[in-house]
């Protein structure tokens, strides 16, 4: 299953990566990552567990790449993560 919001691969073809929006800080959380976007104020939580963390946003790499790196994960959780992602683009506070 592709991502969504960021489908389409850059120039270079590489995968897309995501990136916080400006005025968005994120926190590792017990159980995930806590979005705090200060242009709402709103807070957003990703339930991930430890398999992201804030570095992530900041790797220029893709989220295949990153769990490959980083977790073994199976193929249902990439997916879901990917959509969970795409969801915080939609509203703004990641960027790909």
């Amino acid at each position: 299953m592709a991502s969504a919001a960021c489908i389409d691969k850059g120039i270079d073809g590489a995968e897309p990566t995501h990136r916080l929006a400006p005025s968005v800080q994120v926190r590792p959380e017990e159980s995930g990552l806590l979005f705090y976007c200060s242009k709402g104020p709103r807070l957003y939580f990703l339930n991930s567990g430890s398999t992201l963390n804030p570095d992530y946003f900041v790797s220029d790499i893709c989220l295949n790449t990153w769990l490959g790196k980083n977790r073994t994960v199976t193929t249902d959780i990439k997916e879901k993560l990917a959509a969970a992602l795409d969801e915080l683009v939609k509203k703004e506070v990641l960027v790909c």
